[in-house]
């Protein structure tokens, strides 16, 4: 007999999932009517947006919250460098909302197809220097909570619970607002070249200073590491991609066929990011955030990444690349290297800490256990923490053991949500309830 197909599954098809039902609430009056109804059922609820998570926090046992519907901007305050958005906004869509207006993000992630709401619940970061994770962005949500209050949270509002709100895992209750800083319209001047590994990594530190936005790209197996810097530069008007037409380029379609080789014959892997390597010749881009900075993503792919130390972050990426040899693993998926100012959000990997985030990563069709396994051992050494959309395996001991504030957190998750309705089995395995 055939099984029947999941209602839902991630993008990068590691993670399903089979809800009894799945609402769309179009407003937060239908997001508080369906948690008071989960309620008095004894229901259990999670919040869902594209599914870019490569983790199964997104995964509903019971009701599935689709926040999609909860998209646009709302207002915008150019003076003050305000500007509000429902949830299920896409990163794209909020970009190119802020530039028809003269404003920009001062700092955002890559995938213009994940959903604000998403980078705000599992500490989403982007590429900046001297940056905070993307929430510390935010001056203001408003919240479902899990007994169907309608909450606002900020640094003046319910002030208790602001660093507990900022990174929440979906733990708390149901987004339905988000106030991010905004920053006048910029150009964005995108530099790129290869350098020596070795070199790089021994003074990482320093060599991911000096611009606004930094991010490295190692394919393991090379001696070479991409160097992607830009700076802000007074706005230039230079028809900004727009959601839904970014185009494939000629390196995604090259990634595509590497990767399809090399999981036919995985023998041929360093050779072919080798060869790979030849084609990733230095280049310049300029252009509104939007097209510089971010990019839709092209082969689904399973992602684990870690923050450590910023001092340890060299390190770190020597002992990879020699645990890859060392096991002979074939790794067609680049490593991306980026790092993230302190911050005081208690669930934030960087509490307290500059760190240097590490995204291993391997095309959802080839097997990433023992590679995952490897990287994920390394950077638990050099405590390390998962970024919470990442296919980690870190358990609450674990966590709060690098956390100093994780018992803080427990504690507003009980006060918003008493009767843990808000989760699924990832959440009791990082929470440990």
């Amino acid at each position: 007999m055939k099984s029947r197909r999941s209602a839902w599954r991630n993008w990068s098809k590691t993670v399903e999932a089979d809800p009894s039902r799945i609402e769309r609430p179009a407003d937060a009056k239908a997001t508080q009517a369906i948690i008071r109804d989960a309620l008095a059922h004894g229901s259990r609820v999670r919040p869902v947006g594209n599914g870019f998570s490569a983790s199964g926090i997104a995964v509903s046992p019971e009701i599935a919250v689709d926040v999609t519907a909860l998209r646009g901007l709302v207002r915008v305050d150019a003076e003050a460098g305000l500007a509000t958005f429902l949830p299920g906004t896409t990163l794209g869509e909020a970009m190119a909302a802020l530039e028809d207006v003269g404003l920009a993000f001062e700092s955002s992630t890559r995938n213009v197809d994940v959903t604000l709401g998403g980078i705000i619940a599992t500490g989403g970061h982007g590429w900046g220097h001297g940056y905070g994770p993307i929430s510390s962005f935010l001056t203001e949500m408003k919240l479902v909570t899990g007994t169907g209050e309608l909450i606002t949270v900020s640094a003046r509002k319910n002030a208790e619970l602001w660093s507990a709100a900022r990174i929440n895992l979906g733990a708390l209750g149901i987004m339905t607002e988000l106030t991010f800083r905004v920053v006048p319209a910029y150009t964005a001047k995108v530099t790129e070249r290869l350098e020596n590994f070795l070199a790089f990594t021994d003074k990482l530190e320093e060599r991911m200073a000096g611009a606004h936005h930094v991010q490295a790209s190692w394919r393991p197996h090379t001696g070479r590491i991409a160097v992607t810097r830009a700076m802000h530069v007074p706005h230039q008007a230079s028809g900004a991609i727009r959601p839904g037409k970014v185009t494939a380029s000629g390196q995604d379609f090259r990634s595509q066929l590497r990767i399809g080789v090399g999981r036919v014959v995985p023998a041929l892997v360093p050779t072919l990011n080798r060869l790979a390597n030849v084609f990733n010749t230095s280049r310049m881009l300029e252009g509104e955030p939007q097209a510089a900075l971010a990019s839709r993503p092209e082969v689904p792919v399973s992602t684990l990444e870690y923050s450590v130390p910023i001092a340890a972050t060299g390190a770190v990426l020597r002992e990879l690349d020699r645990a890859i040899e060392r096991q002979r693993l074939a790794v067609p998926s680049e490593v991306f290297v980026t790092t993230t100012a302190p911050d005081d959000a208690y669930l934030a990997q960087s509490y307290g800490r500059e760190v240097g985030n590490i995204s291993v990563r391997m095309p959802s069709s080839m097997n990433s256990g023992a590679y995952f396994a490897c990287a994920e051992e390394i950077f638990i050494d050099y405590e390390g923490l998962p970024h919470w959309a990442g296919a980690h395996t870190l358990r609450a001991e674990e966590i709060a053991y690098v956390l100093p504030r994780f018992g803080d957190f427990l504690s507003v998750r009980h006060r918003l949500d008493p009767n843990l309705m808000f989760t699924n089995p990832y959440l009791e395995r990082v929470l440990g309830e």
